[in-house]
């Protein structure tokens, strides 16, 4: 993603993304992204944890590139990332969980995140952040894995705004 960056201001000079007001940018990458809402009628920590459970995947994925790179052993090989639990934290008292999730950013990127969420009455919180993306297949380039996603238009932040968004909104309906 370096790489990327380095030719991309030399070629063009990226122009920096308009992002969402929900989006905090911190040092030119993606920080958090805020899904906050006031509801209708107080909600239950259980239905949130629901919603959460039936809407974030943690699923397995493999980064592939064809090069001799340190971080595959040879060419046309992967690089798998274990999935696993989507709760790292749950606490009923607080109405307070932290999921982890991977998610599909289109045909070119796998998106990484941690999402927070509560339910203080009808006040829900839906905060993601630690968001990072990984390029499924580099070709010929060494895949880096999962990065921080910088807002210039070259490091495509679009593919993760918009899978996080429609997770976010999968949630807002299955918590209504």
């Amino acid at each position: 993603m370096k790489k990327i960056m380095v030719l991309c201001a030399l070629l063009s000079g990226c122009a920096t993304v308009n992002l969402p007001s929900n989006v905090t940018v911190k040092d030119k990458n993606i920080d958090t992204m805020d899904f906050s809402y006031q509801a209708d009628k107080p909600k239950e920590f259980a239905n949130i944890k629901l919603c959460i459970a039936e809407n974030v995947d943690n699923k397995t994925v493999t980064l592939k590139d064809a090069s001799s790179s340190s971080l595959f052993a040879g060419p046309h090989t992967g690089q798998t990332i274990q999935g696993g639990d989507i709760f790292k934290y749950s606490d009923e008292s607080t109405s307070t969980i932290i999921a982890k999730g991977i998610a599909d950013g289109g045909s070119i990127d796998f998106i990484q995140y941690d999402l927070k969420a509560s339910a203080k009455g009808s006040n829900i919180t839906l905060k993601f952040y630690n968001i990072a993306h990984a390029m499924k297949n580099t070709g010929y380039l060494s895949n880096d894995g999962f990065e921080h996603i910088c807002v210039l238009s070259g490091c495509r932040p679009g593919n993760a705004l918009d899978a996080i968004k429609t997770i976010a909104d999968k949630i807002k309906a299955c918590i209504q």
